[in-house]
């Protein structure tokens, strides 16, 4: 089964490491033959770490965590990876992870979890749903990334049964004549348009029981189904994408693919226009660009919302005096490096009960990659 982490399991992380924090990723293949490479990559950045732990820590502190590692290795199915795997090990974290996105190799071996990954990978792994429509039933579905898992409940699936059937005629006799009592008054195409519409109406009633204040959905099926649709809801808001076509063949694998992209797109669209309302703000009370600045801010819990470009990575300086001021030379006394910056910063506004978006290189160049919208 594949594993993601979500918002909170990533705080957990934070909140949960101590000791030596161990993380391992890199990128794998979906299709063969540059499968058979992933396993001897893999293989090749845990030695690396094995070497790094018994090479600077003590032996009794090491093992336990090359048991871990050996353990999640040994989990990991090869033959079904995405996009990159990750290996997140600390005494009390054992976490196996696959990503949907393509990841640089990396292993770090300090105080804290490299999260960046993470972090890019749970901004696209917001729940949306799917509905598909038919004339034979509906069909919800929950999805999360490409994944998708059909909704049962006592209103989905839903089957279209015909009220609306045509009448069967009643036959008298008159005259020694067979002469007809009573025929069907409606026409046909209108009886399906109210029998269908009847339908859909139970369908809205059904979302009413699933979809939050701010769920994204997707609704799929002919021009038809999803015509009859936009007269009936009052769920518009929630539908950011439509999938014109008959897909009740498909698997759920299929259907994922295809309604990945659109859910996709969406989540880019909304980003991008986060960074156009934010340049327009620029140079405003709540919004930070320097480093300096925002780490202040952060420390002092007023970070609300921190955007920054998810390959960005700064080595920094902090005094052992004042843990309010970074420096990013040496500073004169005593000091301590922080090899990483920024994911020291990401950490701590979530930890704060902030929030951290990760954007694509080159968004933020106008921000020295990297913003932070305070509370006050």
């Amino acid at each position: 089964m594949k594993q993601t982490m979500i918002g909170g399991e990533i705080v957990a992380l934070i909140e949960k490491k101590k000791g030596i924090c161990i993380s391992i990723i890199v990128p794998a293949h979906r299709f063969s033959p540059e499968k058979r490479s992933d396993k001897e990559r893999l293989d090749k950045s845990i030695q690396r770490a094995i070497k790094h732990l018994l090479d600077n820590y003590p032996p009794e502190q090491v093992i336990p965590l090359i048991e871990a590692m050996d353990e999640l290795y040994q989990q990991v199915d090869f033959t079904h990876t995405e996009a990159g795997i990750g290996l997140f090990v600390s005494p009390d974290i054992h976490q196996l992870v696959y990503f949907i996105y393509p990841v640089k190799e990396k292993m770090m071996i300090g105080e804290s979890f490299d999260i960046r990954d993470l972090l890019y990978q749970d901004y696209y792994s917001r729940v949306y749903f799917v509905l598909m429509l038919s004339e034979q039933g509906a069909k919800l579905f929950q999805a999360r990334l490409n994944k998708l898992e059909e909704v049962h409940d006592s209103h989905f699936p839903l089957t279209n049964e015909d009220e609306y059937e045509y009448q069967r005629p009643i036959y008298g006799s008159a005259g020694g004549k067979t002469t007809f009592i009573k025929a069907i008054e409606r026409d046909k195409s209108q009886l399906e348009e109210i029998r269908y519409t009847q339908f859909l109406k139970k369908v809205v009633e059904g979302l009413d029981n699933n979809l939050t204040l701010d769920t994204p959905m997707i609704v799929t099926g002919t021009k038809k189904d999803l015509g009859y649709y936009s007269k009936v809801t009052h769920h518009t808001d929630h539908v950011f994408g439509l999938l014109p076509g008959n897909f009740s063949h498909l698997s759920l694998n299929e259907l994922g693919a295809l309604t990945w992209p659109i859910m996709k797109s969406f989540l880019d669209d909304w980003k991008q226009q986060q960074v156009i309302a934010l340049q327009e703000t620029h140079g405003k009370a709540h919004v930070l660009t320097t480093l300096q600045d925002i780490w202040k801010a952060v420390q002092e819990g007023r970070g609300a919302r921190l955007l920054v470009e998810k390959d960005l990575s700064i080595p920094a300086y902090l005094s052992n005096d004042n843990g309010y001021q970074l420096h990013l030379h040496p500073p004169k006394g005593r000091h301590r490096i922080l090899p990483d910056v920024i994911n020291s910063l990401m950490e701590t506004v979530l930890a704060k009960h902030g929030e951290v978006i990760m954007l694509e290189n080159g968004f933020l160049e106008n921000f020295q990659r990297m913003l932070l919208v305070t509370r006050y």
